[in-house]
């Protein structure tokens, strides 16, 4: 074997002799299981600090209300949900209309963002099990491979080249197993599939990272559908508020307030007061949607700009 060609093959792979560090995937990938899982998660850091330390909703009650009542209320229609109507059209007085235009993502938003940063990180997840599983670690074989560009000692050299041998044997033991034992009928299917992959890809390894890289694109598209989904209300969705942020933007003009991510909301609830029910409904200023409209229109931006140079990398 030219061990040669293997470690050079290899820098290539790591993108470039000046690298401190050696990747077993490419940019595009990281841009997925590493960025992408750090910005989830430095919103959700900060979504979580302003829900439990500011006033992430303030309702305007009636005058007769003392301190507690404003803050019964303040934390009520947060915990309940709010509706949205536009000033310019009456509060309908049907409550399944009421229901219709209710904002129901703004208490799991999160939790949202944890369950995406957790999905983005899976293909990396079983990218590195595969790996694990056939013995052939390519993070450290193009370590290996930086460090015996790096060093001039040829015993040294000679160690590098000793460690990324031992590793390509036992993955060509994993692949092509000894004839010499007896296998099970599971393990010669095992084996065959095995086979499959190499005379379709040339390896089986190859094979599993295109599988992996369309795991990425499935993930992706999966995340805006989800989104689409969860955030979209009444007449109000996701994808024409994205569209409708990044033309307004282009154009020059000011953001007006957005439907999607209202600033200004209504809340019905009812107090008992010595056994009789009084029913309110109060304006509330929805303050943490300010941050949550910025937010999502970020990542809508990020998830299509990443799906297409995942798709045509």
């Amino acid at each position: 074997m030219d061990f040669n060609a293997v470690i050079e093959n290899a820098r290539k792979y790591a993108g470039g002799t000046h690298r401190d560090h050696g990747y077993d995937d490419l940019l595009v990938d990281r841009l997925h299981n590493r960025y992408t899982v750090a910005v989830l998660v430095c919103f959700c850091v900060a979504l979580s600090s302003y829900q439990y330390i500011g006033d992430p909703l303030q309702c305007w009650v009636p005058a007769q209300f003392t301190g507690n009542y404003e803050s019964f209320t303040n934390r009520l229609c947060y915990i309940q949900n709010t509706y949205h109507v536009p000033k310019q059209e009456s509060i309908p007085q049907d409550s399944t209309l009421r229901r219709e235009r209710t904002l129901k993502y703004y208490q799991w938003i999160n939790f949202v963002l944890l369950l995406q940063a957790l999905f983005f990180s899976l293909p990396r997840i079983i990218w590195q099990s595969f790996n694990d599983k056939t013995g052939l670690s390519v993070g450290h074989l193009v370590e290996a491979a930086n460090k015996y560009e790096s060093i001039d000692v040829d015993q040294d050299r000679e160690t590098v080249v000793q460690y990324i041998s031992n590793c390509l044997q036992r993955y060509d033991e994993y692949v092509n197993p000894s004839k010499k034992k007896r296998r099970s009928f599971f393990h010669r299917l095992n084996y065959q599939y095995r086979l499959f992959c190499q005379a379709r890809t040339g390896a089986s390894l190859a094979f599993f990272y295109f599988v992996v890289r369309f795991l990425y694109i499935v993930n992706l598209i999966c995340q805006i559908i989800f989104l689409q989904y969860f955030l979209s209300y009444h007449d109000v969705n996701y994808l024409g508020y994205g569209l409708n942020v990044l033309g307004t933007l282009l154009s020059g003009l000011s953001l007006p307030e957005s439907k999607l991510f209202p600033r200004i909301t209504l809340c019905d609830f009812h107090i008992r007061e010595l056994g009789e029910r009084h029913y309110y409904t109060v304006e509330c200023i929805l303050v943490i949607n300010i941050f949550i409209e910025k937010m999502y229109f970020v990542l809508w931006l990020w998830f299509w700009l990443l799906l297409f140079i995942t798709i045509f990398d």
